[in-house]
């Protein structure tokens, strides 16, 4: 069984939450879009996730998915109509993190 079967099985025979923060602060939503699986945050937006939903260090899976440089993740997020101009706990876009990784 692959991992967007696994997230599926979770999401819908478990009745789990994917934007609910385990705790390390973290949720399958912005595990997914940090780690660049396209595969399942396609899964995940298929059943209804609060996409403004924060983590604990207060990054959006939109922020995420810039810092970590996963433009594909990137562009499926914009696709949902994330609030781009929203800001994590340091005051930063997801704009700010995609420069912040190709900086020197």
């Amino acid at each position: 069984q692959n991992e967007p079967d696994k997230v599926a099985a979770l999401l819908v025979k478990k009745g789990l939450c994917a934007s609910k923060l385990d705790g390390e602060g973290k949720s399958a939503f912005h595990v997914s879009a940090s780690r660049g699986r396209l595969d399942c945050l396609e899964v995940i937006l298929s059943h209804n996730v609060d996409i403004t939903s924060t983590d604990s260090n207060g990054f959006s899976a939109l922020h995420l998915a810039a810092k970590n440089g996963h433009p594909e993740c990137l562009k499926r997020l914009l696709q949902e109509r994330l609030p781009v101009h929203s800001t994590d706990s340091h005051g930063r876009t997801a704009l700010h993190h995609a420069g912040l990784r190709d900086s020197p």
